[in-house]
């Protein structure tokens, strides 16, 4: 739903650098559903 927050946790072992996270929908792009995160140990 619009404004909704979802908190992951994942983990990612020895993998660190930065990943991309997005939606199928490429109009959802522009919402905010496709960014970049960052891995650090």
């Amino acid at each position: 739903m619009p404004r909704e927050r979802v908190r992951l946790v994942i983990n990612f072992g020895a993998h660190t650098g930065t990943f991309l996270y997005h939606c199928h929908m490429l109009e959802h792009e522009e919402s905010g559903l496709m960014r970049n995160y960052l891995v650090l140990t």
